[in-house]
């Protein structure tokens, strides 16, 4: 899967700071709902923004459909509050080598190539003419060099300071009220 990471850094007197204020249990809780919040504005921005022309120009639209996020809690082993990662990225081939970039060599299957030719009419455009015959193309090996587009790591540039501000609010909101916003509630006060 061609993934997106970002790391939002709370120092670790911050970190005791937040434990003592909203207690062990709820902090990765609301870490969780943050991160969780913060993949699907990605994810809308990356198809909104990224995917629809501006960077990649869709045809079928297979890549947007697969983009998808994923939250994970794992227990960090420095600290004692969970460490909450989220990716958001996609599990096709071509995804990645649009992100990141592709030269090499790729193998074409056989098929069947439509021939056409071309024309002038009088007032001088060209145009293809269909033919009625067909050629049968073998498979082959061929060069293929795609240039990086990063469509995933500029969008979460672009988002960064929006996930700062989310996370500090999400944090001041649980510490004003003691509950845990949602990521639907996060995500309606980004606005």
């Amino acid at each position: 899967m061609s993934r997106v990471t970002a790391n939002i850094v709370l120092d670790v007197s911050e970190m005791k700071r937040l434990v003592e204020i909203l207690g062990p249990k709820k902090l990765p809780k609301i870490l969780f709902n943050v991160v969780r919040a913060m993949q699907l504005l990605l994810a809308e921005h990356v198809i909104t923004s990224k995917l629809t022309g501006q960077y990649l120009k869709r045809q079928t639209g297979t890549l947007i459909r697969s983009v998808s996020a994923s939250t994970r809690v794992k227990p960090s082993v420095r600290s004692n509050p969970a460490r909450v990662r989220g990716v958001v990225g996609t599990p096709l081939g071509y995804g990645k080598a649009h992100e990141i970039g592709f030269s090499g060599e790729v193998s074409v299957r056989a098929h069947s190539r439509r021939l056409f030719r071309k024309s002038t009419s009088k007032a001088g455009k060209t145009r293809k003419k269909l033919l009625r015959s067909v050629a049968r193309v073998q498979a082959h090996a061929r060069k293929m060099e795609i240039t990086a587009k990063h469509y995933l790591r500029d969008s979460l540039v672009e988002k960064k300071p929006l996930f700062v501000r989310l996370n500090s609010r999400a944090l001041a909101h649980a510490i004003r009220t003691g509950t845990i916003p949602s990521p639907a509630a996060i995500i309606k006060a980004a606005g």
